[in-house]
């Protein structure tokens, strides 16, 4: 009897062994082939969900594999295929993948991703989102000092070396401290200094919240910023970590009181533009289950009764 019930509970043990290692090999088949579509369906169940750091022989987990593919795409400006690994990563890190997972050669998914970019260091900046806390840490700045000038090293060696060469050679800005300024330019409507930025998409998440940066643009009313977003394919029904579109976003911000009347009419300009880009973006839920629509009618009674209560004291 002992034995048999050893038996049955060495079977249910490999079963269940068999079902993970199954379930892990689909999500990373569909991360691999781009599959949007099959991986959303997969993490609708708890046993996929449950699975989204599993990890291969390469102790490669699904987000290596999209943040890898991510990187060659920017590479090879690829755009609906970069907007599809953006979606897979998205997706991805909603639901709970980790950014600081190592491979067998201690590689993070950003590490992966940056690998092909190493000599299109100006698309850095579309990946920063995949770092961990621990690769965001700077160094506090020195003041600088001068440095003599040294004569230009010419190149010897193998071509196997010389993109390592190259890379070391050049100089750059840290993709952080240049998503950081970009942001920025966001946040204050600087639309000249956006477009000098020379992106493959502009649908890469810019914070931890997965906020795109046509998010930011809606949330801060910025109308000539959100404009040009849309020329540059800009995707206002992505929906950041809370489930919120661009059109949510646009209920973020609290308006000034002394001038609420146009503040509203910017707004409600604002929220016709994205309506009318974006087919049926009015009816997109977040994960509180409400629509823009919702948000704007909480938001109007909010800011009447402020400017009543500022009215009367």
């Amino acid at each position: 009897m002992k034995k048999i019930l050893f038996l049955l509970f060495s079977l249910i043990l490999l079963t269940s062994s068999t079902l993970k290692a199954n379930n892990c090999e689909n999500l990373i088949d569909a991360t691999e082939k781009g599959n949007v579509k099959q991986i959303t369906e997969y993490l609708k169940q708890n046993q996929y969900k449950n699975m989204i750091n599993c990890n291969d022989k390469h102790w490669h987990t699904p987000l290596h594999h999209a943040a890898e593919a991510l990187g060659e795409q920017i590479k090879n400006k690829d755009k609906k295929r970069v907007e599809t690994f953006l979606e897979i990563c998205r997706v991805l890190l909603k639901n709970g993948a980790l950014k600081n997972v190592l491979d067998k050669s201690n590689r993070t998914p950003y590490d992966l991703a940056k690998e092909p970019l190493l000599l299109r260091r100006d698309h850095l900046i579309e990946i920063e989102f995949l770092k961990s806390p621990e690769q965001k840490k700077v160094p506090e700045k020195k003041a600088k000092k001068p440095k003599p000038k040294k004569p230009k090293k010419k190149y010897k060696g193998s071509e196997e070396l010389k993109e390592r060469f190259l890379l070391e050679e050049a100089e750059e800005i840290p993709a952080q401290e240049k998503l950081e300024e970009f942001l920025e330019h966001i946040k204050d409507g600087k639309l000249s200094e956006i477009k000098k930025y020379k992106l493959i998409s502009v649908n890469f998440p810019v914070d931890n919240n997965l906020n795109t940066p046509l998010h930011i643009a809606a949330k801060n009313h910025h109308q000539d910023v959100i404009e040009y977003l849309i020329t540059q394919d800009a995707n206002g029904k992505i929906q950041n970590i809370d489930g919120n579109t661009a059109l949510h976003m646009l209920y973020e911000k609290r308006l000034e009181l002394d001038d609420l009347e146009n503040e509203q009419q910017k707004r409600e300009a604002l929220r016709n533009n994205l309506t009318k880009t974006f087919e049926n973006i009015a009816q997109i839920k977040n994960d509180k289950e409400e629509t823009a629509g919702d948000m704007l009618a909480e938001k109007l009674k909010n800011e009447e009764f402020e400017k009543g209560i500022k009215e009367k004291y």
